[in-house]
């Protein structure tokens, strides 16, 4: 059993979930932009249009990037 943290001090329970590595699955409107080198407004242009794989969630859009890395293959 792990030992975790709490305002008293280490107890016995449950550890906390590792943090996910390498890249993430989802990128922001703002990383995009910055990958690809293009405005904000760009980005939300394509993705209002459906032309990168993307979701618009809790009023943020999202870019699927293993879309982004088939539509980019050479």
């Amino acid at each position: 059993m792990a030992l975790v943290a709490n305002r008293t001090g280490m107890r016995p329970g449950k550890a906390a979930k590792k943090a996910v590595e390498g890249p993430p699955e989802y990128l922001t409107a703002a990383e995009m932009a910055a990958l690809m080198r293009v405005s904000r407004e760009t980005v939300y242009i394509w993705c209002r249009s459906g032309d990168v794989p993307a979701r618009q969630i809790a009023g943020t859009w999202r870019i699927k990037r293993k879309g982004l890395e088939d539509m980019f293959a050479v």
